[in-house]
C-alpha cells in the first residue's frame, strides 16, 4: 500500500478496507474499521476476467476526514474447491457473531456475497438468511458501535442480498433492515458517506429490474415489495438530501447490461440552492435512446421555498433541496390496468436542508409544469384511448389524475402541470369518466339536491310566518253574520248600524 502522513493531533486513526476494482461503480466494504493498520480478510473476492483486481484502505482521522490509498493491481488465484471455501467463511462468520462482533460478521459474509453468480442454491439462501439474522442482532444490541464505516459494511450485505435472491419475502426482509438501519443512523446522527449511499442505490434500483429468467408476475402482482422499494427508496434519498453540501448536485444512477450496453434502470438528481431552480435530467432508455425531462416550478414554490422559509426546524431555513428521479423503462411503481405506457415516471419532491425530510406541496395552483420525452406508442389504441397525465397516490397506491393536467405533445415530448408535487408518467388511457370523477360527480349532486330542499323548506316556513303575521284577529262578541263579513272591510271604514226599532208608513 502507498505510505500515509499522519497529521499532529489526529489520532486515533481508523483504517478500512475496500475493494476497488476498475468494474465497480464505486469501493465495496471488505472489513469493518479497525484502530490497526495490519487489516486481515479472509475469501476470495471478486475479480476481473483476467482475475487481476485492485484494493484501498480507508484512512479516517478523530475529527472524521477521510481519504483512500489505492493497492497495486493484485492477481487472485481461484479456489479449486468454492463451496468449501464458502462453508469455512460460514463457520468463521459463526465465531464472529457468537463473540458478539455481528458486523464483523456481516463483513467476512460479504466476501461470499461479492462473487459473481458463482453462488447456488441452497448455499446462496444460508448465506443471506445468516446475514439476516446477524444484522438483526447488531441492530437490537444496545452496546453496538454504528459508525459510517460499519454502515457501508451492512448496506453493501444486505443491498448485495437482494440482487442474489428472487425470494420475494426475503428480499422484503432485506428491505425492512435496510429502513431500520437508515433510521436509527438518523437517530443517532450518524449518516452513512455518498460513496455508500451511491452503492446503495445502484443495488436497490436493479431489484425490480426484471431478467431474462424471471416471470413478469414477480414484481408486478406483489404489490407490496413494490411498496417496499418506494420507502426503503425514500429512507436512502432523504440521507442524501441531508448531508448534500450547498451549491452542489449529487447524481445517484444504477445502471443494468442490455444484450452488450449499458441502460439506466433508475438516476436521481439531489439538488441543494438558495432557492428552488428549473432543471433538467437525462438518462439511457435503450442503445439508441436518451430521454430527457425539463421541470419548471411554479411561481408560488419558489416563493415559498426561499427568504427563509419555515421547514420545521430550530431556525428558517435559508436554502432548499429539491431532487428529480427519473425511471426510464421499468420502475418499482403498479401498472395501471387498460393503459399504456408513453413516458417514463418522473418523481418530483422538495426536502429541507440538515434533515432531508420530505415537504408536501399541494393545493397550489400551477406547483410545476413538466415536459419529458415520448418513449411509447403516442398513437397505441386509436381513438379508443385518450392521453392522460397521472400522478400516483401513494396512501391509496393507485394512478390518478385529478389535479394533473396536459399541455400536448410536439417534437416528440409531452407536457403536463400540476397543483402539487408528486410522482407522475403520462398514460394512454380508455376514454370515459375515472371513478374519482363520477364518485364527486354524485357528491356534488347529492349535496345540490340537498341545499335546494332545505332551501325550499325554509321558503314554505317564511311564507306561513308571513301569512299568520298579517291576517287580522277574529272581533269577539259580533254576530256570526257579521264576523264573517268583516273580513272584507277596510281596516279604518266605519259602519252604521241600523236602527232597529221598526217604523210603519201610511199614506
Amino acid at each position: 500500500m502507498q505510505k500515509c502522513n499522519t497529521p499532529p493531533n489526529s489520532a486515533p486513526l481508523t483504517y478500512q478496507l475496500f475493494l476497488a476494482d476498475e468494474s465497480l461503480q464505486n469501493p465495496l466494504p471488505l472489513s469493518v474499521p479497525q484502530f490497526s493498520g495490519v487489516i486481515s480478510f479472509v475469501g476470495t473476492p471478486i475479480s476481473a476476467s483476467n482475475q487481476i483486481t485492485k484494493f484501498a484502505v480507508q484512512v479516517c482521522d478523530k475529527f472524521g476526514n477521510c481519504q483512500f490509498y489505492d493497492s497495486q493491481p493484485v492477481s487472485i488465484e481461484r479456489t479449486t474447491n468454492e463451496t468449501l471455501a464458502i462453508n469455512d467463511l460460514l463457520r468463521n462468520a459463526k465465531r464472529h457473531h457468537t463473540a458478539g462482533d455481528s458486523i464483523g460478521a456481516l463483513s467476512v459474509l460479504g466476501n461470499v456475497l461479492l462473487k459473481q453468480n458463482s453462488i447456488l442454491y441452497p448455499l446462496s439462501e444460508k448465506v443471506i438468511n445468516d446475514s439476516i439474522e446477524y444484522s438483526r442482532h447488531a441492530l437490537e444490541l444496545p452496546s453496538q458501535i454504528l459508525t459510517d464505516g460499519h454502515l457501508s459494511v451492512v448496506y453493501s450485505v444486505l443491498s448485495n442480498g437482494l440482487l442474489k435472491t428472487n425470494n420475494i419475502l426475503i428480499k422484503r426482509k432485506l428491505l425492512a433492515l435496510i429502513q431500520r438501519y437508515s433510521q436509527k443512523a438518523v437517530a443517532l446522527n450518524t449518516l452513512p458517506k455518498i460513496d455508500t449511499i451511491k452503492s446503495l442505490y445502484s443495488n436497490l434500483m436493479k431489484t425490480f429490474v426484471r431478467t431474462k429468467n424471471q416471470k413478469k408476475s414477480n414484481f408486478t402482482l406483489d404489490l407490496e415489495l413494490l411498496e417496499d422499494i418506494r420507502m426503503t427508496f425514500k429512507e436512502i434519498r432523504a440521507l442524501a438530501a441531508a448531508q448534500i453540501q450547498l451549491g452542489t448536485v449529487l447524481t445517484l444512477k444504477s445502471e443494468s447490461d442490455s444484450d452488450g450496453h449499458t441502460v439506466d434502470n433508475a438516476i436521481t438528481q439531489i439538488n441543494h440552492y438558495y432557492k428552488v431552480y428549473d432543471v433538467s435530467i437525462r438518462a439511457q432508455f435503450n442503445v439508441n435512446t436518451t430521454v430527457e425531462a425539463k421541470i419548471h416550478f411554479g411561481e408560488e414554490v419558489k416563493q415559498n421555498f426561499s427568504n427563509g422559509w419555515n421547514c420545521g426546524q430550530e431556525m428558517l431555513c435559508q436554502s432548499v433541496v429539491f431532487s428529480i428521479t427519473m425511471y426510464p423503462s421499468e420502475s418499482p411503481y403498479p401498472v395501471l390496468e387498460k393503459s399504456h405506457k408513453l413516458t417514463p415516471i418522473l418523481d418530483i419532491i422538495i426536502h429541507a436542508p440538515n434533515t432531508g425530510k420530505e415537504q408536501i406541496v399541494r393545493g397550489l395552483f400551477k406547483a410545476a409544469t413538466f415536459q419529458i420525452t415520448i418513449t411509447g406508442n403516442a398513437t397505441e389504441g386509436g381513438s379508443e384511448l385518450t392521453t392522460q397525465c397521472h400522478y400516483f397516490d401513494e396512501k391509496a397506491g393507485v394512478w390518478k389524475r385529478d389535479d394533473v393536467h396536459p399541455l400536448g405533445i410536439a417534437y416528440e415530448n409531452v407536457g403536463c402541470w400540476a397543483g402539487h408535487l408528486s410522482s407522475f408518467v403520462v398514460l394512454r388511457t380508455v376514454l370515459g369518466l375515472s371513478a374519482d370523477y363520477v364518485i364527486g360527480v354524485l357528491v356534488a349532486c347529492l349535496m345540490g339536491v340537498l341545499v335546494f330542499a332545505i332551501m325550499l323548506v325554509f321558503f314554505v316556513q317564511k311564507k306561513r310566518e308571513d301569512a299568520s303575521r298579517v291576517s287580522p284577529k277574529p272581533i269577539e262578541n259580533l254576530p256570526k253574520k257579521t264576523y264573517q263579513n268583516s273580513r272584507y272591510r277596510q281596516p279604518n271604514s266605519i259602519e252604521i248600524q241600523p236602527n232597529p226599532q221598526t217604523i210603519l208608513a201610511s199614506d
